[in-house]
């Protein structure tokens, strides 16, 4: 998103998650050099992904849909 002075606004949010999820996605826009909004939602299955593992199934997530935006 820009502001009135055309200048590029960045968020990132985790809502809660471990691993800093957030900043994950919007590093990936950025080496994309895309601008909009990407969005990666989970469902807790059970399984403790821990830190890592929390932002390697975002990342993953965010890759797919990159990867299918041309198509």
């Amino acid at each position: 998103m820009r502001d009135d002075d055309g200048r590029l606004v960045e968020q990132a949010r985790d809502d809660g998650e471990v691993g800093r999820p957030g900043m994950k996605l919007l590093e990936l826009l950025r080496q994309n050099d895309l601008e909009g909004l990407l969005v990666v939602s989970r469902i807790f299955g059970g399984i403790k992904l821990g830190p890592g593992g929390v932002g390697r199934a975002f990342r993953a997530a965010a890759l797919g849909a990159l990867d299918t935006k041309g198509r």
